[in-house]
């Protein structure tokens, strides 16, 4: 898998939840690569065999 910063990247879609407590599935899956931007709090994550938990200020990318 190449490294992120060799990826050319394309936004087809954003939304923004103000103060989200929680995602609406426990597991999801999309045809595309999404990303999360934490800006509050933390999230837990599992992504194929990696997992850890995302803070304030990071970008989480799920291929």
């Amino acid at each position: 898998m190449p490294h992120i910063s060799q990826v050319r990247t394309r936004v087809k879609y954003y939304a923004y939840w103000n103060r989200k407590t929680r995602f609406a599935k426990e597991t999801d899956r999309y045809g595309k690569w999404c990303a999360f931007a934490v800006e509050d709090e933390e999230i837990a994550y599992r992504i194929c065999s990696s997992e850890g938990t995302a803070k304030n200020g990071d970008l989480l990318f799920c291929p």
